[in-house]
């Protein structure tokens, strides 16, 4: 999901952005005037003139600058997740950038103010807006990137399971269905659930409640949040299923957690092992 969006004029010379992690997916595209990355170990990237997108991973610390007295115009988004084409495009340094073409500047303001509007005036096609807008943007920053051809059925094993788990996690609030999450792979759910066993080596409810209850506890960091609407959050119907499903997965309550994570002195409590609270998928 789109968690920010910014556009507009930006004058990283008189205000450069610190270098720090952003803990999201960044596309940030220069779409006129000059600006560059600041990285950690490296310095300044500076790139070849023009327009272009750059691409963090969500670990990548880094800041921007610009030239004296050089300005430029950005679209910037940073999304929850990245597909694995991303993934595996940043892997080696925690970044990628590519050149734009005009066309690729002009379908960036297209989006950037579709996205704007969507923000200002929400409506149920927003998170078909985000996936687009995702969707677009890996292909323009893979665009200089040679395919990589999946080479065997382990692979595209992993990449089913993986995809399933992110497409859950997307759609959680909304309870799917194990059978929709394999509509959504485009796989059948009897082919999905052995995909499970063969990646995982658990049944699919294990790893998606796990799931459920990660976003439970990142949910439930946030002292302000209500039980509630961290239950609805998690496509749990009250926060009574909410109490029983986290004491099952992490051994407390959820305010108890709650307590112990807003201590200090106090470490996260790992999540139990699932396997050993519930069978079958």
């Amino acid at each position: 999901m789109l968690a920010y969006l910014g556009t507009g004029p930006r004058d990283y010379a008189a205000k450069p952005v610190h270098v720090h992690v952003r803990g999201r997916w960044e596309f940030q595209a220069i779409v006129s005037g000059s600006a560059f990355p600041v990285l950690t170990h490296r310095g300044a990237e500076q790139p070849p003139p023009g327009p272009r997108l750059w691409v963090f991973s969500t670990t990548c610390a880094h800041g921007w600058t610009a030239p004296p007295a050089v300005g430029c115009r950005v679209v910037v988004m940073h999304f929850s997740t990245a597909n694995e084409a991303i993934q595996r495009a940043v892997a080696e340094t925690g970044y990628h950038s590519v050149a734009l073409d005009e066309h690729a500047v002009s379908r960036l303001d297209q989006l950037s103010r579709a996205l704007a509007q969507e923000i200002s005036e929400p409506s149920d096609r927003g998170e078909i807006l985000h996936q687009l807008a995702l969707c677009e943007l890996s292909l323009m920053a893979l665009a200089s990137v040679p395919p990589h051809r999946l080479q065997d059925a382990q692979e595209l094993a992993v990449l089913r399971v993986e995809s399933a788990c992110a497409w859950f996690t997307e759609h959680m609030s909304s309870a799917p269905r194990f059978a929709a999450i394999a509509t959504a792979i485009h796989v059948s759910p009897a082919h999905l659930r052995r995909l499970f066993w063969r990646v995982r080596g658990e049944s699919p409810r294990t790893t998606l409640e796990r799931l459920r209850y990660q976003r439970a506890c990142d949910l439930l960091a946030d002292p302000g949040s209500r039980l509630d609407s961290v239950a609805t959050a998690c496509g749990l119907s009250a926060a009574s299923a909410l109490s029983r499903g986290f004491r099952a997965h992490t051994g407390l309550s959820p305010l108890r957690w709650r307590q112990r994570r807003l201590r200090p002195e106090s470490v996260q409590i790992p999540i139990i092992d699932a396997k050993r609270q519930m069978t079958g998928g």
